[in-house]
């Protein structure tokens, strides 16, 4: 079993366009490979599994925060965060249906 450990991804900002996401959690802020952000009247966040460093099987857990002032004004979905699976490289092959 792999043990949980905590990741923070961020995005500055609600300016319009493209927004980098930077990583803390690390010891040190870093840019994430191939995750991005896009902000227009939705903020739209993608974030590959492999560059959360996470294996098929593994729970991910997720939760959204809008911090302003260093202080938490809004989380989603609720404190309890949203829980995952990580899925196989299959999963495609197995959701796909005609």
């Amino acid at each position: 079993m792999v043990e949980p450990r905590p990741l923070r991804l961020g995005v500055a900002g609600l300016a319009a366009g493209e927004r980098p996401v930077r990583a803390s959690g690390t010891g040190r802020r870093t840019g994430r490979e191939g995750a991005q952000c896009r902000i227009g009247s939705l903020l739209e966040l993608a974030v590959p599994f492999a560059a959360l460093a996470v294996v098929p099987g593994q729970l991910v857990a997720l939760l959204v925060q809008a911090v302003r002032g260093g202080q938490v004004v809004e989380s989603y979905p609720g404190e309890e965060g949203l829980v995952l699976v990580v899925p196989g490289t299959d999963f495609e092959a197995t959701m796909w249906s005609a």
